[in-house]
């Protein structure tokens, strides 16, 4: 987004109340949280940790915290607007079971829905012709996107080459909370790459290798 993180809270909060991205919501905005309250959403895997990877720490990333930072989620949590973690928005269609479809069916029209928002509001999402989507971090080039699942992998997630299984099957496993943070009981398995792929490749990826 071409601006600051404090605008962009604000301009998000506006099009939540006004202008819901899928279906009745709402948006709440960290510094008004109580700990507890953060730390059920985090525990939940609805809601972003606090930065404490020295990676992040010294981007900037947490520069300020919690203002400018919040999260916008629909009434039953399965569609999710990050607001000022990493990037100035992070979207995230999400759901237990496995009807892969019909998530990537409600972040696509979600998606749209807010791309629309900022663009009747004079905003556009970032994006070159060759580099695709311009992310934060340069590793999210090119489409942005990236599929995962929560999965129990009890034992082989134990075994010394699961990071070499991944890596073959081009995915990678990451932390529960967001970028540099742990796993716990559960695994989340996510898409690699994401440049040179169309935007339909990392949920079609995904699905395949995790339902083998």
């Amino acid at each position: 987004m071409p601006f600051g993180k404090s605008h962009n809270k604000l301009k998000m909060n506006y099009s939540a109340e006004q202008d819901s991205p899928t279906s009745p919501g709402k948006y709440y905005a960290l510094k008004n949280m109580t700990e507890e309250e953060q730390q059920q959403l985090i525990d939940d895997h609805f809601l972003f940790d606090k930065p404490v990877s020295p990676l992040l720490l010294a981007s900037g990333m947490a520069r300020d915290w919690p203002d400018g930072r919040g999260i916008w989620h629909n009434d039953n949590k399965t569609f999710l607007v990050w607001v000022n973690e990493e990037d100035h928005l992070r979207v995230i269609s999400m759901q237990k079971g496995g009807n892969m479809r019909e998530v990537f069916t409600r972040f696509c029209t979600g998606l749209t829905k807010i791309e629309s928002l900022f663009k009747d509001r004079g905003h556009e999402f970032m994006w070159n012709e060759h580099l695709g989507y311009v992310l934060t971090c340069p590793s999210n080039l090119g489409t942005g996107l990236r599929a995962g699942v929560h999965v129990k992998l009890p034992n082989v997630s134990k075994h010394d080459k699961f990071g070499e299984i991944l890596k073959r099957l081009r995915l990678q496993k990451r932390g529960t909370g967001n970028t540099h943070t742990h796993t716990h009981t559960h695994t989340q398995v996510t898409t690699h790459t994401h440049t040179g792929n169309t935007h339909h490749t990392p949920h079609t990826h995904t699905h395949t290798h995790t339902h083998r």
